[in-house]
């Protein structure tokens, strides 16, 4: 246990400071652009970070789960996850432009996309061979870079724009990777070893899409329900509790991915589940922690939540929704290291179908309040989710 939590420390020094960061950036944006337009900017973000998440998913995963076992393939990725940014650009772009961003927007969040694609490839390699001081430099220019474009036009006293915000997300990818990816090597694959990354990596982008789909579905929903201010407010609120828990998901699983991977290749089973329940405790625990931030901020008046139905019970039931949607991720690792990834998709059809069903059908109902219905049906599925895939991930 005690080199676990020495483990988790190490990658939280590098991970938990540009996460901190980044939970900084959004009532700092919130203040500069305003409520209401920070929900418009939330709702296009999720988007984008949906797509080269996604995208990103189906070179990450695959490199995640064989390349601690087999290093000598990390070549054959680097074909593959520029194919895959590509594809990420081009997505982001057709979708912004149907939501009706305006074109150079729509281009700038299509480039963050591209460069959340490589990024994440990249620094899958720094974690697998334990490259820590390059992963930690890779971080730091990330922040550096955000800080330095988004400072100088507050030093020239102009005005700070939508375009500004997304140039700096921009190239807070591309630089780093200019200055510390290296050279790649380019090696390109054979057709069988192709389809098997491919189709192990889509299978579990898939379910990265189905779990993201209700995140930016709910925003989808609520906009239109909701006033421009108490949705600004609900968006702000919602990134702050999404991104503090995959913050402490992603430092969680940096360690546990690995080991489980290792445990399950080997067949030893009772070792990979009890990896699975330490992880399960440290994310309670952790979650506990934000808790009670959440709790202390509102109680220092450091939240805006006036315009929240229901105020606090507002802020815990989207504090629930988060945290229990990333719990999902920890839950269905003993399917996935089983192979049973076609039926941990198919739960989560069936989670997404509910929801947009749920959610959509929420608004024509009269003395329905939305914000709750959208929500407490996040909750409710997030803990199906959890509770189906432990009864059949651990069978023995």
């Amino acid at each position: 246990m005690r080199t676990s939590l020495l483990v988790i420390a190490q990658y939280s020094l590098i991970k938990v400071t540009p996460g901190v960061f980044n939970l900084a950036l959004i009532p700092f944006l919130m203040t500069t652009l305003g409520v209401a337009s920070y929900g418009v900017y939330s709702l296009w973000l999720g988007y984008a970070m949906l797509v080269g998440n996604v995208v990103g998913g189906v070179v990450a995963q695959p490199m995640y789960r064989h390349l601690p076992s087999r290093p000598d393939e990390k070549d054959k990725y680097h074909i593959f996850s520029l194919g895959a940014a590509g594809l990420a650009a081009v997505i982001c772009l057709i979708l912004l432009l149907n939501f009706g961003a305006p074109v150079r927007l729509a281009v700038g969040f299509s480039i963050f996309a591209l460069g959340t694609v490589l990024a994440a490839t990249v620094t899958v390699g720094f974690i697998i061979e334990k490259k820590v001081m390059r992963f930690a430099v890779f971080e730091a220019l990330r922040i550096f870079i955000i800080v330095a474009v988004l400072a100088y036009p507050m030093l020239s006293n102009a005005a700070l724009g939508l375009e500004t915000i997304i140039f700096a997300l921009a190239l807070s990818n591309l630089v780093p990777l200019l200055v510390l990816a290296g050279r790649p090597r380019l090696v390109i694959p054979d057709r069988a070893w192709f389809r098997r990354s491919l189709s192990f990596g889509s299978k579990s982008a898939i379910w990265m899409l189905l779990a993201g789909l209700p995140i930016v579905g709910a925003k989808t929903i609520l906009i239109d329900d909701m006033s421009p201010e108490a949705f600004g407010s609900y968006a702000g609120l919602a990134d702050l509790t999404y991104r503090a828990f995959a913050m402490f998901n992603a430092v969680l699983m940096m360690w546990a991915f690995p080991k489980l991977s290792r445990h399950f290749d080997r067949d030893e089973i009772p070792a990979a589940q009890a990896v699975l329940w330490q992880t399960f405790t440290l994310y309670a625990a952790g979650g506990s922690v934000i808790g009670l931030g959440l709790l202390g901020a509102i109680w220092l008046d450091l939240l805006r939540i006036d315009t929240l139905p229901g105020a606090a019970l507002a802020v815990m039931v989207v504090a629930a929704a988060s945290f229990l949607w990333h719990a999902m991720s920890i839950s269905h690792k003993v399917l996935e290291m089983r192979l049973m990834t076609v039926r941990m998709v198919w739960f989560m059809i069936l989670g997404v179908a509910v929801f947009y069903a749920l959610g959509f059908g929420a608004l024509n109902l009269p003395g329905v309040d939305v914000f709750y219905a959208v929500n407490l049906t996040l909750i409710g599925i997030a803990l199906s989710y959890i509770a189906t895939c432990l009864r059949y991930g651990l069978k023995s």
